[in-house]
């Protein structure tokens, strides 16, 4: 058996088959087909990675969670890294 997980990115969307036992990639639409071979792993950490929505068509299995970022690693996103950001460039702007 496998499972069906769909990638939505910006500028496609598209689909392939993870193998229930071994949860690799074992079909996937041309797109993406450098993905044949991949372990769900490093599927999800990628699409987190690309800031791409990946969901599988499965209800009993769940959407992955985006990996863990190591401590003290702000992203682009985090509203006190940009503040901190703004701050630096207000500062050096008004020399």
């Amino acid at each position: 058996m496998s499972q069906t997980f769909r990638i939505v990115a910006p500028h496609f969307v598209a689909g392939g088959d993870i193998d229930d036992e071994t949860e690799n990639v074992i079909k996937a639409a041309p797109i993406i087909k450098y993905m044949l071979g991949w372990h769900a792993t490093q599927l999800t950490e990628y699409c987190w990675k690309k800031q791409w929505q990946l969901g599988w068509l499965d209800p009993q299995r769940t959407s992955p969670q985006p990996p863990k970022k190591p401590s003290g690693e702000a992203s682009a996103s985090d509203p006190s890294s940009q503040n901190d950001r703004k701050s630096r460039n207000s500062e050096s702007t008004h020399d």
